[in-house]
């Protein structure tokens, strides 16, 4: 787990061009989609997903994205002030 210097909201906004679209999938079906925001820290890439959306991603789950299909591997969280603010969902 990470800590944010910022809410994680803020990251968000001023990534908003970076943001995309993705489709979960779970079993071949698909189940809901996300907005997320990729990118990498040393443990491997991830997409990052606020909390506040309540993302229902599980490791075994695909996220989606045009061509790209992602295999998700792990979920870890980034803290603000002590309180889960962002998802990652490595792939």
């Amino acid at each position: 787990m990470g800590n944010l210097s910022a809410p994680a909201k803020v990251f968000f906004s001023e990534s908003a061009n970076d943001l995309c679209n993705f489709t979960l999938s779970r079993n071949f079906i698909s189940v809901a989609t996300y907005t997320g925001l990729p990118y990498n820290d040393d443990h491997g890439h991830y997409i990052g997903f606020l909390v506040t959306d309540n993302p229902r991603i599980i490791p075994g789950d695909f996220l989606i994205h045009g061509k790209n299909k992602l295999f998700i591997t792990e979920i870890d969280y980034d803290k603000y002030q002590g309180q889960k603010e962002i998802m990652k969902a490595y792939y």
